[in-house]
């Protein structure tokens, strides 16, 4: 959360008041998606999605997926600067998503990820449906925030500095980092099939977007080459399952994924093109699991 921010931590839960923007590529945005999903908020906190390809400085919504005349269909904005900007006209940066936006008055409330999962797990149950799963169970809370930080510093953490890394040490240090977690993670997934307990929590949202993006990012773009993902079995069937899920499924779009590291600015910086490739084949997440 940013300083700016803190001071909304508390705002009011309430139905069909706020807009969550978010972005296919983006990990963090990814997590929020699947969290309003799984607690079935689509009814009560609606989506707006910035364009995949960062052409500019910022995230817009010209040509982006679900816009109108290149403008947020709920709040008529043109890119993410406005609603950072209406909140604090001070306000320096970063322009992130996801961000979860208040529609009466079009505001950012919350820009971190973490806080924006839990709230939707949490303070958000009083709109939700009441069959909707306990995601962040008080008993298992403390484990659940210790794979957060795993995720972060071993997983997602390598993952994004190698991608964007321009000096050989970062990236030896990335590379070993990650298929050091991988290998401890195939072992996990032998004897377990979540991460916490025997049922689905937060923890294994966060877990997910990073492996979702690994044999489609990370491998090519970071370099991270030493193995592609289906080739950890125990891990493989885990993210399948996961995938499964339509919460998981409905919100992955691996095109969508590719576009935002090819294609605009953020290729420009790594491969000085605009080419997005053909594969890989990403039907193979659509087998059956065993």
């Amino acid at each position: 959360m940013t300083n700016t921010l803190d001071e909304s931590l508390n705002y009011p839960v309430a139905a069909n008041r706020y807009h969550l923007l978010a972005a296919y590529p983006c990990p963090f945005a990814h997590r929020a998606m699947i969290v309003r999903e799984l607690m079935g908020l689509t009814d009560q906190v609606s989506l707006g999605l910035v364009n995949s390809v960062k052409y500019d400085q910022y995230w817009g919504f010209k040509d982006a997926i679900g816009s109108v005349d290149d403008k947020d269909a709920v709040l008529g904005i043109h890119d993410l600067t406005e609603p950072y900007l209406k909140k604090d006209p001070e306000y320096a940066g970063p322009y992130s998503v996801p961000a979860l936006v208040d529609k009466t008055t079009g505001e950012v409330v919350n820009s971190e990820s973490l806080d924006i999962i839990h709230d939707f797990a949490t303070r958000f149950k009083e709109v939700a449906p009441a069959d909707a799963p306990d995601l962040y169970p008080e008993s298992e809370q403390e484990e659940i925030e210790e794979w957060f930080s795993y995720v972060g510093t071993k997983v997602l953490g390598p993952g994004i500095r190698a991608t964007h890394s321009k000096k050989q040490d970062v990236y030896d240090v990335a590379y070993d980092m990650i298929f050091s977690a991988l290998d401890a993670l195939e072992e996990h997934f032998k004897e377990h099939d979540y991460l916490v307990g025997d049922h689905l929590t937060l923890a294994d949202v966060v877990m997910y977007t990073p492996l979702a993006r690994f044999d489609v990012v990370f491998y090519p773009v970071g370099g991270l080459n030493k193995k592609h993902l289906y080739e950890y079995p125990n891990i493989w069937r885990y993210a399948r399952r996961l995938y499964q899920l339509p919460a998981f499924k409905d919100t992955t779009n691996f095109k969508e994924i590719q576009k935002g590291f090819y294609l605009g600015k953020s290729s420009e910086a790594v491969y000085s093109r605009e080419v997005l490739p053909a594969g890989p084949d990403t039907t193979i997440w659509e087998e059956a699991v065993e």
